[in-house]
């Protein structure tokens, strides 16, 4: 929608944040043109602000990664992207209990997922903690929703938290 337009005159480079006010939900029934949502809206999306609503395909429900030991190896930026646990378009999955050792871009990240957990997790260390999307312990990007992160420990990270880009 148009509720958040990114300021690209600073770096017109980061056109991948536009409008990026983005919520994911279930819709449990519909009712003509009204649909009925598993949770409430975090926003008020108006429709003068071209709110749309759009289905996604195929996500993955209950997954989950739990009490087990990752070490990066390389800090090969180009093999590394995503972070050393990647859950995209994932409902209801969990990572729990995993100690993860050195990252690029993340440890534990989640993109444009819903309804899940990041608990007691122990996240050290990054290859790079500069700047450009490096050293995060947990990242939930576009448009990830109710994602509950709690008790883990994130060491020498740029960010230990972060939610960015609509989530």
């Amino acid at each position: 929608s148009d509720l958040f337009r990114a300021d690209l005159s600073r770096n017109p480079e980061e056109d991948y944040v536009r409008n990026n006010a983005t919520q994911i939900n279930k819709i449990v029934s519909k009712n003509g043109n009204q649909l009925i949502l598993e949770g409430g809206l975090n926003l008020d999306y108006k429709t003068s602000l071209n709110a749309k609503v759009a289905k996604i395909n195929n996500m993955i429900s209950g997954v989950g990664i739990e009490n087990l030991t990752i070490e990066r190896r390389t800090d090969d930026y180009a093999v590394s992207q995503s972070g050393n646990i990647f859950f995209g378009y994932a409902a209801n999955s969990w990572v729990e209990g995993v100690h993860s050792k050195m990252s690029v871009r993340a440890h534990i990240y989640f993109y444009r997922s819903y309804k899940s957990d990041v608990r007691g997790n122990y996240l050290e260390a990054s290859y790079n903690n500069g700047p450009g999307g490096h050293g995060y312990g947990v990242r939930l990007q576009n448009g990830t929703t109710d994602v509950l992160v709690e008790n883990n420990i994130a060491k020498l990270m740029r960010h230990s938290y972060i939610a960015q880009i609509g989530a």
